[in-house]
């Protein structure tokens, strides 16, 4: 598995499907959370990779199931979750 940004993830366009991985200190989480709970599935076809566009949202499914299309973006902007590593997954 290559780590990635998603700054790089912005660049490619080999991929469909990747997962964001939170880091655990993140603002919001309180206290360390397994991967699965600060992980969120992600698409290509989001707003936040089409360059041109003045919206830039990002939705994603956190992998273990209980939260479905969340909009990072605004956590993300605010520092309240901050991003350690993305994976392509397809």
């Amino acid at each position: 598995m290559e780590k990635l940004s998603l700054n790089d993830l912005q660049d490619r366009n080999d991929w469909e499907e990747a997962v964001i991985v939170f880091t655990a200190g993140s603002r919001g989480y309180k206290e360390m959370y397994p991967e699965p709970e600060r992980s969120y599935k992600i698409s290509s076809g989001n707003k936040f990779f089409i360059r041109g566009l003045s919206s830039t949202s990002l939705y994603g499914d956190r992998l273990d199931g209980k939260d479905n299309m969340v909009e990072l973006t605004q956590y993300i902007y605010s520092g309240a979750l901050s991003e350690d590593y993305c994976y392509i997954t397809k």
